[in-house]
């Protein structure tokens, strides 16, 4: 041990500063920053990334008039020099310690991770767009063809809303059939039909009045999504456990029809969603993480992108935005949670836009991008508002 290091062994941090002020290899300003604690201010902080360039400027050694001189000027002049050497070492590696603990430089070895993105969806209830009535709700849908016409079932019935003003929304056509709770559903291109997957069947149903158009059945098989082109309507069913099939049917004026199979994506799905083109699947499954598949061909379906984690384990509904670019997931907490897939290969979560106090069961976006209207555990339809 030399003997600078016996001089300086065992002394705290600023205890060091001053041993080093003393020898004249650190002036006031330098030592104050080596010796400075973890809790600093804005302006200590950017001092510090100064910190190892002014500890490299050589500083003249004074004399501290009534203070000892350290022990190695006495010693030989190589000696001395080594002592000196040692010194300076010892100065820029305390300076560089106080600088990494201000923040000024980075610490090797620490990975701070994916950075999420800032949340620019902020979604405001809106006052008055509380949609109740005594059928009460479990899924809902905007028409494609009138944003302005909200659909709200249950297994009690249908009810339509004109939602123009969603301050003021009015309810049109109560009453017709039912559907089982959150049965996946979607509308044909003229608004005119409700396509339904309720139980081991699937429905036309007229949006004016809820009564039934057609009906093909499904025995044994669990759809967990449906997408509504002009002539066919295009599944997505899975047991959950294995593969998930993409079937589609060709509906007309009458029962009948038989589904056919196009292609099959060898993963089950929890819940699923098609894009409101019909080019992306996005499924959920029970392990908790999100996929999205490329079925423009839907004979050959392909991972479109990584997987991404749903953050709430298990997911129990998605919704697609009617541009394609957002995908929103409902959580066994209630809880949406949205992701940016405008590019599949780098899915990007934005964050919470609904409360805690909000507990969501479904959801539906319109084609105003600016409305939202979702279900909550109270049965009860809500309008919001996006930014």
């Amino acid at each position: 041990m030399t003997g600078l290091q016996a001089a300086l062994w065992g002394l705290p941090r600023s205890g060091i500063a001053e041993a080093l002020r003393t020898s004249g290899y650190l002036n006031s300003g330098t030592a104050a920053l080596a010796a400075e604690s973890s809790a600093a201010t804005a302006g200590e902080r950017a001092a510090g990334r100064f910190v190892p360039a002014l500890a490299a400027e050589p500083l003249p050694p004074r004399a501290v008039p009534g203070q000892p001189r350290l022990l190695f000027e006495k010693l030989h002049p190589a000696v001395s020099w080594v002592s000196r050497f040692l010194a300076a070492f010892v100065a820029i590696l305390a300076c560089l310690t106080a600088t990494v603990t201000l923040g000024g430089l980075p610490v090797p070895g620490v990975h701070e991770g994916p950075k999420r993105e800032a949340a620019t969806e902020q979604w405001r209830l809106v006052d008055t767009g509380r949609l109740w009535t005594d059928l009460g709700a479990d899924v809902l849908a905007f028409s494609p063809k009138d944003s302005r016409l909200l659909l709200t079932i249950s297994p009690k019935g249908l009810d339509s809303w004109d939602v123009t003003e969603p301050e003021h929304p009015e309810r049109v056509t109560p009453g017709g059939l039912g559907v089982k709770s959150r049965a996946p559903l979607g509308i044909s291109q003229d608004g005119r039909t409700l396509v339904v997957a309720d139980g081991e069947e699937v429905s036309g149903l007229r949006t004016d009045t809820g009564q039934r158009v057609w009906s093909i059945s499904m025995p044994r098989n669990e759809v967990k999504a449906l997408h509504v082109e002009r002539s066919d309507v295009m599944l997505a069913v899975s047991d959950a456990t294995h593969f998930t099939r993409l079937l589609s049917v060709t509906p007309g004026d009458t029962d009948g029809g038989k589904p056919t199979t196009n292609g099959q994506i060898r993963l089950g799905a929890r819940a699923a969603q098609f894009s409101p083109d019909g080019k992306i699947l996005a499924t959920a499954t029970d392990d908790g993480m999100l996929r999205l598949w490329d079925i423009s061909s839907a004979a050959d379906p392909r991972r479109a992108g990584p997987p991404f984690a749903a953050e709430s384990g298990r997911t129990s509904a998605l919704a697609f935005s009617a541009d394609g670019r957002l995908l929103a997931a409902i959580g066994a907490d209630h809880v949406v949670r949205l992701w940016n897939v405008g590019n599949p290969e780098r899915p990007r979560p934005l964050g919470r836009p609904l409360a805690a106090n909000a507990p969501v069961t479904a959801l539906t976006f319109s084609r105003d991008p600016r409305l939202v209207a979702t279900v909550g555990i109270d049965h009860t339809a809500y309008l919001w508002r996006r930014n």
